[in-house]
C-alpha cells in the first residue's frame, strides 16, 4: 500500500472545480492499487510498459511509462496518469505531452495505448539545470517482450538514435526542454517456414506469393 509518512505530502490534480478528498478511517482499510501499478507487471505481447527515468546529479524523475494494453485506447483513459508540476525550485521532469486531449490536455507520466505492432510516443525532459548533464535510463527494459524493436530519437540532438536493448543509458547536456521520440515496433521474422533458420527455403516460399 501507499503510505503517507509524517511530514510527507502529495499532490492531487483536479480536472474540475469543487473536488474533494475523503480519507476513510477503518481498521480493515486497504489501499487500492495505484494507476501506475494497475497494468500487470508480467510482460506479454498485449500488455506491457516501458519505463524511462531521467536524472541530473541528486534529482531524478523515475516513474515514467509508455505502454500498450488491451484495456486502453489511443486517447485519454483511466490508465493515463497526469504529470504533476514539481514544487521544488530545482527539478527534472520527464513527461508525455498531450495538448490535443481537450479538457484532459496536459503532460502525462504514464501514457498507455491500444494494442498495435507499431507505436510512437513523444516525450520531453524539462529541468531548471541549464547546461548540466542529464542521464536517461530504462531500468525495466525486460518488461517489453522479445520480438519488439525499440528506438529513442533525440530530436533536439541532431536526430541521434539510441537502441535501449543495446545501450543502458543516454547522456546529454541539458537545455530548458529536450524533445524525444520513442518508437516501438514488432520485428518481422523472415523465418517463413518456422525451422529456426533464414535460408533459401524461406525465399522460395516468399517467391511463390
Amino acid at each position: 500500500p501507499n503510505i503517507i509518512q509524517p511530514w510527507q505530502g502529495f499532490w492531487v490534480h483536479a480536472n474540475a472545480p469543487g473536488a474533494s478528498v475523503t480519507i476513510p478511517v477503518s481498521s480493515g482499510w486497504q489501499a487500492a492499487p495505484s494507476k501506475l501499478d494497475r497494468i500487470a507487471s508480467a510482460p506479454s505481447s498485449g500488455n506491457w510498459r516501458f519505463q524511462i527515468s531521467a536524472a541530473s546529479g541528486d534529482i531524478r524523475d523515475t516513474y515514467n511509462y509508455a505502454g500498450v494494453s488491451s484495456e486502453s485506447i489511443d486517447g485519454y483513459d483511466n490508465a493515463d496518469v497526469y504529470e504533476l508540476t514539481s514544487p521544488a525550485p530545482s527539478y527534472i521532469m520527464l513527461y508525455f505531452p498531450h495538448p490535443e486531449w481537450g479538457d484532459r490536455a496536459g503532460n502525462y507520466t504514464q501514457d498507455m495505448r491500444s494494442l498495435s505492432n507499431h507505436r510512437e510516443w513523444r516525450f520531453e525532459v524539462k529541468t531548471d539545470r541549464d547546461g548540466r548533464q542529464i542521464e536517461l535510463t530504462w531500468p525495466s527494459i525486460s518488461s517489453v517482450p522479445e520480438g519488439y524493436e525499440l528506438k529513442i530519437v533525440d530530436v533536439d540532438g541532431g536526430g541521434k538514435e539510441i537502441d535501449p536493448r543495446q545501450a543502458s543509458s543516454y547522456i546529454y547536456t541539458s537545455g530548458k526542454i529536450r524533445h524525444f521520440l520513442l518508437g516501438v515496433r514488432k520485428a518481422i521474422s523472415c523465418d517463413i517456414n518456422g525451422d529456426g533458420e533464414v535460408d533459401v527455403a524461406d525465399l522460395a516460399i516468399i517467391g511463390r506469393h
